[in-house]
């Protein structure tokens, strides 16, 4: 995963001059060593008069007032009324930027809420949805949508049941060796069948028997065909006969 840069162009609060920054970069790199060397000069003040606080030491929480160890300059709180304070200040200061900012903000979060504009799943026209996620133009397409989820929550339900029916079938036929005989037997049949099947839809009927005979082959063709060892004579044969069909279509 690509880690974003938050790296922008922003605009010194305090001179106007345009400088790279993240998110909270108000000031750019001149002014903030100036405001840093103020801050130092208050704090030094701030210590002569007694107003400052060691690190380690101990105040008193605003809140409950209960004491607590002091681990920041800022800190006001003890830690367990320090979650819920600092959340009521960020929803305080989130909701007076919001609406110092709205005007820029909300356009913007209006448009990308707003659902545009759909296909139909059935008929294929586009409408305008009205904020609802639905997928359909009208309540007749919306009718045929639901047959079509039906059938197929139907389909699912029958092959799950079908599966479990064989599976009890074939828990049964294990058990018994003479029906896995019968079964075996069965599975080779039916195989058979479906193959003639579909050889006779595609208007190919049965051949004569293959014959046995002597052929020498150049050794790079003979290597081709034996790359995948199992059925290279197979193979043979059916380039043989895909060439026989050529000539016999360049005859015609």
């Amino acid at each position: 995963m690509v880690k974003r840069d938050n790296i922008r162009p922003r605009t010194c609060r305090e001179c106007g001059k345009v400088f790279p920054g993240g998110p909270r970069a108000w000031y750019c790199p001149d002014c903030r060593a100036d405001r840093a060397k103020e801050s130092c000069k208050r704090s030094k003040a701030r210590a002569k008069k007694g107003l400052t606080r060691a690190l380690g030491s101990t105040d008193f929480c605003v809140i409950c007032n209960k004491p607590y160890i002091v681990f920041g300059a800022n800190q006001k709180y003890c830690k367990e009324c320090a979650p819920e304070a600092i959340t009521e200040v960020d929803k305080k200061q989130s909701l007076e930027y919001y609406l110092k900012n709205k005007d820029t903000y909300n356009p913007k979060r209006n448009e990308a809420r707003r659902i545009k504009e759909k296909e139909c799943a059935i008929c294929g026209k586009i409408f305008i949805p009205d904020g609802s996620p639905r997928k359909t133009c009208s309540s007749g397409c919306d009718d045929v949508l639901r047959k079509i989820r039906q059938r197929k929550a139907e389909r699912k339900r029958a092959s799950e049941v079908k599966k479990m029916r064989n599976k009890i079938a074939w828990e049964r036929i294990k058990a018994d060796p003479e029906k896995i005989a019968k079964y075996r037997e069965y599975q080779r049949e039916y195989k058979k069948r479906k193959y003639w099947e579909e050889k006779n839809r595609l208007g190919i009927t049965k051949r004569d028997p293959k014959k046995q005979t002597t052929i020498r082959f150049d050794a790079d063709i003979l290597e081709i065909f034996e790359a995948d060892k199992k059925g290279w004579q197979t193979r043979i044969n059916n380039a043989l006969r895909e060439w026989v069909e050529i000539q016999n279509i360049l005859k015609k």
